[in-house]
């Protein structure tokens, strides 16, 4: 093993426990889709379980945006942020627009980032989905 492949396994070893005794297993869900008989796509089966992740999730430094009013749409709401660290596995279970269920709050995945580029730690950032009408 080289010297390189040492400090990355003791990364990875050290990025796992920290998540595994500081993080909260979460559930991630995934709508599926289809075609139907013109080839259209059409959604099949709206947030279906995939499987559970433990992560950590900063949700401290960013704000949910204040809510706009608009005459022809009513009530816009803001955007609110956090962003979903989990340690690198080769087949990462999350792809990009799947949602998270932290705190009674659905998160949808944004964007998926390799921190160091290492393969040591994903940065996945969040976007919050109000789901209440």
């Amino acid at each position: 093993m080289s010297g390189r492949q040492t400090l990355q396994a003791v990364a990875i070893k050290k990025v796992v426990s920290i998540i595994n005794n500081y993080g909260y297993k979460v559930p991630i869900y995934r709508d599926i889709y289809g075609e139907d008989e013109l080839g259209c796509k059409v959604l099949k089966e709206e947030k279906q379980y995939i499987t559970d992740v433990v992560c950590i999730i900063d949700n401290s430094s960013t704000s949910r945006s204040k809510s706009i009013t608009n005459t022809g749409q009513g009530v816009v709401k803001g955007f609110s942020y956090a962003t979903f660290y989990t340690p690198y596995v080769e087949d990462l279970p999350i792809q990009e627009d799947d949602i998270v269920l932290y705190e009674n709050v659905f998160y949808k995945v944004q964007e998926i980032v390799d921190v160091v580029h290492y393969n040591v730690l994903y940065s996945i950032s969040l976007e919050r989905v109000d789901v209440d009408g």
